[in-house]
């Protein structure tokens, strides 16, 4: 290893680096699990951290996926962890040698929180094109489970507690209920019209996080049928409605609502101190935080985050505003392409 990446290492212990990144409140983006569901999805993931003292002090996974005999470099939701001056030049220089080892046409990070550090921030490209939500729901989970109930509208109330009155049970999913689970995705997927990925990687993720204890598939039945479900994920402090899918006829018995809160009691058993409920739209997520004329009307609106949003809404108690990603092109030209392909394809 050269002079300049000394105290730089990869990490190759699972253990030391989800005790790291979670011990920084990192999100589940960051676990070694997440980077092990990308790997078997055209992805392979490098961890790389900041050593001082035999201990990590800022540590960044960091997703590349090949492109063209090139890679395109991806760090969501980091870096994790704290340091400052010279370290943070040594991690950044790291970062970027690593990339550039690895062919980046370009690495791009989408930060935790707004970035204090202004040696990030140099030579990036701001892009508000982000690939993870900008914006999101919280709810506190340390108040316990009566504060959090009193927190909700009172039809919220009802709703969680009319969906037990008319039948509706819940059960944890096991590795072939994730099948099931993928046919209420296709269905919801059609209904809200937003994309879906393929089975196996439903299957990938469950795999990883349920088998780690890290994450929990709860079922939604009525008279032997399953009707609904959530996949929510457990990492550290933090819990994530990552996510739910349900049948078209029986929404009327509130099965969602149900699965909801379920899955906020598991994730608070499970030590979590927050719960994120995962993606809203950002022009939502502003007005949530301050407030200028009631609600934004979401009538009519019904694709995509703005979709779910109007659910969301329900439990959801803070808003979180992420910042934009920050892009540093090795290679301009293809850079540039690159963002002209991903525009036809949206078209």
């Amino acid at each position: 290893m050269s002079k300049e990446l000394m105290d730089i290492s990869f990490i190759a212990d699972r253990d030391l680096w989800d005790r790291f990144v979670s011990s920084y409140g990192g999100n589940f983006l960051q676990s070694w699990e997440w980077g092990e569901v990308k790997r078997g999805h055209g992805w392979f993931p490098l961890r790389l951290a900041l050593i001082k003292d035999d201990t990590p002090v800022l540590a960044a996974q960091v997703l590349f996926r090949k492109l063209f005999g090139l890679t395109v470099a991806y760090v969501p939701r980091g870096p994790v962890g704290k340091a400052e001056g010279d370290e943070l030049d040594k991690f950044i220089y790291g970062l970027h040698k690593v990339a550039r080892a690895n062919h980046a046409i370009f690495i791009r990070i989408e930060p935790p929180r707004e970035v204090p550090w202004a040696r990030l921030l140099e030579g990036a490209v701001i892009s508000e094109n982000t690939i993870q939500p900008r914006a999101t729901l919280t709810v506190d989970l340390s108040v316990g489970e009566e504060a959090i109930l009193k927190s909700m509208r009172s039809k919220t109330r009802y709703y969680v507690r009319q969906s037990e009155k008319l039948g509706v049970t819940t059960r944890e999913g096991s590795l072939e209920d994730v099948k099931v689970f993928y046919d209420l995705l296709e269905e919801t997927s059609s209904r809200a019209r937003f994309g879906i990925h393929a089975y196996d990687y439903y299957k990938d993720v469950y795999q990883q996080f349920v088998g780690k204890d890290l994450g929990k598939l709860i079922l939604a039945e009525w008279q032997g049928e399953v009707i609904a479900g959530v996949f929510t994920i457990a990492f550290g402090n933090y819990g994530v409605y990552l996510y739910a899918a349900s049948k078209t006829d029986h929404r009327d018995k509130y099965p969602n609502y149900l699965l909801q809160w379920k899955a906020m009691q598991w994730c608070a058993m499970k030590g979590c101190k927050t719960y994120d409920l995962w993606g809203v739209p950002l022009k939502a997520a502003r007005e949530f935080k301050n407030p200028t004329s009631g609600s934004p009307d979401i009538s009519g609106q019904n694709e995509g985050l703005w979709g779910v949003y109007g659910f969301k809404r329900h439990f959801g108690r803070e808003a979180v505003i992420y910042p934009p990603a920050l892009d540093y092109p090795y290679i301009r030209p293809l850079y540039l392409a690159w963002f002209r392909l991903r525009g036809a394809e949206s078209e």
